[in-house]
């Protein structure tokens, strides 16, 4: 009885790509990062790519194998067309099991005859409905011993040990390939995490920043903007890699790995502590002279960031207001002065405000277009790329390390 599936596995033995774990393999090994399949969720697209498909497969296959589904077993999947339930395909033949599909709107007996003659001893179910009339029908299946349901709503109450979720599967696959590689570590990025209510919703990072509050911080009394890029799938990404780094830095010292339950929208969420910092907030916020964007004469535009006192009179020197330096601390909004540096600024180009401040120390930046930034980036580019002086190289044997 095989009890894991793994990458060797499915291409073990065979150079000729035959099965569909095999193509699974060799597809997610070539183009891993291009999108496998979709899915439109309340009129949204979700995406998986091949790479996550393959995981997602792996660990499902995985779980059946926790409930015992071996060679020959045949796996009866009913419900639409998700992607899941093809996963659930893909998975049975991972473990060299049968794929029984079965219609949606099939009426119990229909159910039973299919069930009863295939011999069918595990089912994939896509929700309540279906797994109702697999229920209806599982007393006169003798083989039927399993059911397995994807949607999770109006399941609470159901208390059999014969039922699993999908996703408590594939966190039991996860327990598996734990048992077989105690150092593996698994990250799972989602929108509203793997357990919980929000599991079976979907989002994209507008939602995702919504729910998180970040657009009551930046509405200023007004109409909350979007924000552009996308900042809430950002944030989780380098959320989970940095946790990926710690969970890797833990094996190392205790030869463990870890499951990582990483959810967009609490990503994002970690950020709202600004919330317990009102005034920070309004001053960062745009309702500060000294920390605000300006157009220019040419309708270009520049950033001003003159937080600290110094940069603000700095600032002020350099434009030869210095009645303003004292006016950094009125009350917020500062919408008179606000104003009184929007005129300033549109009496002259952005080239001319460069010239101004190229040698004042005052926090003062363009907003650069993009075929400006990548100039820019070429030029680092280039210097970074210049011989260094000849350092000092320092022996591993002379650092001390010590416990933190």
């Amino acid at each position: 009885m095989q009890t894991h599936f793994t990458n060797k596995t499915a291409v073990e033995g065979t150079a000729d790509l035959s099965t569909a774990p095999e193509l699974l393999v060799h597809h997610a090994s070539v183009r891993g990062d291009r999108t496998a399949i979709r899915e439109k969720e309340y009129g949204i697209w979700q995406s998986w790519t091949w790479s996550q498909m393959k995981d997602e497969i792996f660990a499902l296959a995985n779980g059946l194998a926790s409930i015992d589904f071996k060679r020959g077993d045949k796996l009866g999947i009913i419900g639409a067309n998700r992607p899941q339930l093809y996963w659930g395909m893909c998975a049975a033949q991972c473990l060299g099991g049968i794929p029984v599909p079965l219609y949606k709107d099939m009426v119990a007996e229909e159910l039973q005859y299919v069930l009863e003659h295939a011999g069918v001893q595990f089912v994939l179910a896509e929700d309540q409905e279906q797994v109702d009339k697999v229920m209806e029908v599982q007393p006169d299946c003798a083989a039927l011993e399993q059911i397995i349901y994807d949607d999770e709503r109006g399941m609470r109450d159901y208390d059999l040990h014969h039922l699993h979720s999908f996703k408590g599967l594939q966190e039991a696959g996860c327990e598996v390939l734990h048992a077989i590689n105690p150092k593996l570590v698994i990250c799972s990025l989602s929108g509203f995490g793997q357990m919980g209510e929000g599991t079976q919703r979907a989002g994209h990072d507008l939602g995702y920043a919504a729910c998180s509050g970040l657009y009551a911080l930046n509405a200023q009394n007004a109409k909350p903007q979007i924000i552009f890029p996308p900042v809430a799938d950002h944030v989780a990404a380098l959320k989970a890699l940095n946790l990926v780094c710690a969970a890797l830095y833990q094996q190392e010292i205790t030869g463990l790995g870890c499951v990582l339950d990483v959810s967009i929208s609490g990503a994002i969420a970690d950020w709202q502590y600004m919330f317990e910092l009102e005034a920070v907030g309004k001053q960062l916020g745009g309702e500060a002279a000294c920390y605000n964007i300006y157009k220019t004469a040419d309708g270009a535009y520049l950033t001003l960031a003159a937080l600290e006192q110094k940069f603000w009179y700095a600032f002020c020197e350099a434009v030869e207001r210095p009645d303003w330096k004292s006016r950094q601390s009125d009350s917020l909004p500062q919408h008179v002065l606000i104003k009184e540096l929007q005129s300033l600024f549109m009496r002259r180009s952005l080239h001319e405000w460069k010239s101004i401040f190229c040698d004042v120390d005052c926090c003062f930046e363009v907003i650069s277009t993009r075929d400006e930034v990548l100039i820019m980036a070429e030029s680092n580019k280039q210097a970074s790329n210049q011989e260094l002086p000849d350092l000092q190289c320092i022996d591993e044997k002379d650092i001390h390390w010590s416990k933190v």
